[in-house]
């Protein structure tokens, strides 16, 4: 018959943090043992032993993590008709030390470098007509179109009273100023004109004339 000397609980080394940063668990085993009379050691279920169990977990990597770019969804595509570009802009975000995530203002990620990037779209085919000559052929001038509301399933159109397009996106413009710059002053007036130039979006009007610099270089 063996004699029980003492009976109480042990617990393994605990395993490491499962997170170094924005709230983690750390866990080790804790069990329940007796030492016999002639010394060796016997496991037994936890009822066998008269005082509370340790912890098996405890909280750890109680820091903020440092922030860092996340993308958020592609932008809506620049015009509601016709080729245009989406973005996939990024946000500076945290993990605080309950494991939430929050948006922070941008000078929090200023170390590092911010991705961009950008795409071209196509919504639908535009209901205008093409751009008539302009006005002039130096010094300024103006160009003009007819521009159209059209309803009806694809390939059977028919033109509308234009309160009927109300609501569904800017309405293209139906004038334009033209040959308003000499050649030199020639300039871009977005910085991603490089990759309108590499999407070959440059014979597009709208790009074309945002993209003034770069696009002389197709």
């Amino acid at each position: 018959m063996f004699l029980v000397l003492c009976a109480g609980t042990s617990a393994l080394l605990s395993l490491q943090c499962s997170q170094t940063c924005g709230g983690g668990v750390q866990k080790r085993q804790v069990f329940c043992k007796q030492r016999l009379a002639d010394g060796s050691i016997l496991e037994l279920p936890d009822t066998f032993c008269p005082s509370r169990a340790p912890d098996n977990q405890r909280p750890c990597g109680r820091q903020d993590c440092p922030p860092q770019w996340v993308t958020a969804d592609w932008s809506q595509c620049s015009v509601t008709c016709g080729n245009g570009i989406q973005t996939l802009q990024a946000v500076c975000r945290k993990q605080g030390e309950n494991g939430q995530y929050s948006i922070v203002n941008s000078i929090n990620c200023s170390m590092i470098a911010r991705p961009i990037r950008i795409r071209s779209c196509f919504l639908r085919h535009c209901e205008v007509d093409t751009w008539a000559p302009c006005s002039a052929s130096c010094g300024g001038g103006s160009q003009t179109r007819r521009v159209r509301c059209m309803m009806g399933p694809e390939g059977s159109l028919r033109e509308v009273q234009t309160r009927h397009c109300l609501g569904k996106g800017k309405k293209p413009s139906s004038s334009r100023l033209c040959n308003i710059l000499p050649s030199e002053e020639c300039r871009d007036s977005t910085r991603y004109c490089e990759r309108v130039r590499q999407l070959e979006l440059c014979p597009l009007q709208q790009f074309k004339s945002r993209c003034c610099h770069s696009c002389r270089k197709t």
